[in-house]
């Protein structure tokens, strides 16, 4: 549905009750969900999200981890203050 950007709370709420959109009972989980007392399906749906957000924040870690292996190069530069040679580890970012 397109409400546009003035839509009411109200008509929007009219609408989609006109419409009868409701879900057939388990079909997110199968097994008789709408038996279930509603903190047990409270606690089983934080739980799986929590399982998608820590798998999302590993496969993030890893991915950053290799971008800090790629763009982390260091250069050896030489320098010569007051005559003499100093050697500087300087960090090139996107080499």
């Amino acid at each position: 549905f397109f409400f546009g950007p003035h839509a009411s709370y109200a008509k929007v709420t009219k609408m989609m009750n006109a419409t009868n959109a409701t879900c057939d009972p388990g079909m997110i989980l199968p097994l008789f969900e709408q038996t279930w007392a509603p903190w047990s399906r409270i606690t089983l749906y934080a739980l799986g999200l929590g399982w998608c957000f820590l798998g999302i924040a590993i496969i993030s870690d890893i991915f950053m981890q290799a971008i800090e292996v790629i763009t982390s190069e260091k250069r050896n530069v030489t320098m010569i203050i007051d005559g003499k040679e100093h050697q500087y580890q300087v960090k090139v970012w996107n080499a």
